[in-house]
């Protein structure tokens, strides 16, 4: 072997994906992805969750009546059997680009850098915006149908608070239902959409296709990144459901048996003014043996939050690893609960969580680079390039659902 490659070069190149640089890139700005315990040792096939949702009803004044209620009655478990989800990102440089940009003079490793920083970025978004959505992997819905358009078209997003889950050059699809059924098209065959422009003030995105009479992208339609359907983490949203669940197993258990217990507190606070409805959970929670201490919502609940509260506000700071975030504390039954704005988090939703319950669980790092092999950078095998790997097998894991909640605001 001669000249410059990747695999002697290697040694002369910097070491950048350290813990800490991982922890820098990929929590600042994602404060459940970084506040929420982490496991990274998720060994195994899967792993399995008790839960005990009852204790032993042998119990009576009348002894003959506990005595034979102990022998049909006892202790309540469950076990959420939890599997590893998948996910990759993966960046490539041109070789010629690499070596000349590998000396300070020519922007030293910029190319590098810069891509593989990106790919690692866009990775920890994806786990970050999973760990408040369902297995189904939809990031937002379609507001309208799209207008007749040649070249281009355009979606308008239901919320455009969720535009911060959108990224131009994502391959997006969308569906009349977040599971089940074909996606779905805008001119009769293509159902594959590029994302080329986005409208963060108004919620747009603008795809490469032609919309004609044949486009069947409908109002509330689920949009997911290509490849994410019905392979997502389960995220809040499938462990605190906003509708009490249905008797199909999750990770095994079938809810329905005491559904707070094992689905956490739901609570409607539409209509009512923002502190009230944060209050009235928090209670409810308290009532089930809960002691939140920690409620997520987006920036726009938590502005109208802030406002609310006027001369009330207590303002704490919070430091986690290298990243820092503000929070708003107000009172509940069992003390002070945090409010962290959290752009990842659907907005009109609050969660409030005792954060000793959950656990993001992953083999090693929750974001890492895919080098098992120790090759950081790999040359690609039928191009003049180089290509880096970063990858994620987790899950996120509740030990106590009951003692959660989620809040639906106005």
């Amino acid at each position: 072997m001669s000249g410059v490659d990747t695999a002697n070069y290697e040694n002369l190149m910097k070491q950048l994906y350290t813990d800490d640089k991982i922890e820098n890139e990929v929590y600042k700005d994602h404060a459940f992805f970084a506040m929420v315990p982490k496991f990274e040792d998720m060994e195994g096939i899967e792993w399995k969750v008790p839960v005990i949702y009852g204790n032993p009803m042998g119990r009576s004044r009348d002894f003959s009546v506990a005595q034979v209620r102990s022998l049909v009655t006892g202790v309540l478990p469950a076990a959420f059997i939890v599997t590893r989800v998948k996910d990759y990102s993966i960046t490539t440089v041109d070789t010629e680009v690499a070596l000349a940009t590998k000396s300070q003079k020519g922007a030293f490793l910029e190319a590098l850098t810069t891509a593989s920083d990106g790919a690692l970025q866009s990775l920890g978004n994806n786990v970050a915006v999973s760990l408040y959505r369902t297995k189904a992997g939809y990031r937002a819905n379609v507001n309208v149908e799209p207008t007749t358009h040649a070249t281009t078209f355009e979606i308008q997003l239901a919320e455009p608070e969720e535009i911060t889950n959108f990224e131009v050059n994502m391959l997006v699809n969308t569906y009349a239902a977040a599971t089940g059924g074909s996606p779905q098209t805008c001119d009769g065959s293509q159902s594959d959409f590029p994302v080329v422009g986005i409208d963060r003030d108004n919620g747009i995105l603008t795809c490469t296709g032609t919309y004609d009479g044949s486009g069947t992208i409908t109002a509330g339609a689920f949009i997911t990144c290509k490849g994410d359907r019905a392979a997502s983490i389960s995220g809040l949203a499938d462990w605190l459901p906003l509708v009490a669940p249905s008797a199909t197993p999750f990770f095994g258990v079938d809810r329905t048996v005491d559904v707070t217990r094992l689905a956490g507190i739901r609570q409607d606070g539409r209509g009512k003014p923002i502190e009230q409805a944060l209050q009235t959970l928090l209670t409810r929670c308290a009532r089930e043996g809960g002691s939140p201490d920690s409620y997520f919502m987006n920036y726009k609940e938590w502005n109208d939050l802030n406002l609310s509260l006027g001369s009330k506000v207590q303002i704490v700071d919070l430091k986690v690893g290298t990243s820092g975030f503000r929070s708003l504390e107000i009172q509940g039954p069992k003390g002070a609960v945090k409010c962290i704005a959290d752009q990842d988090c659907p907005a009109g939703l609050a969660y409030a969580l005792t954060m000793k319950t959950f656990l993001l669980g992953s083999l090693g790092k929750a974001v890492r680079v895919f080098n098992t092999d120790n090759m950081t950078w790999l040359r690609q095998n039928a191009a003049d390039g180089i290509e880096i790997r970063f990858c994620s097998y987790a899950n996120l894991v509740c030990k106590g659902p009951g003692m959660n909640g989620v809040v639906q605001l106005a």
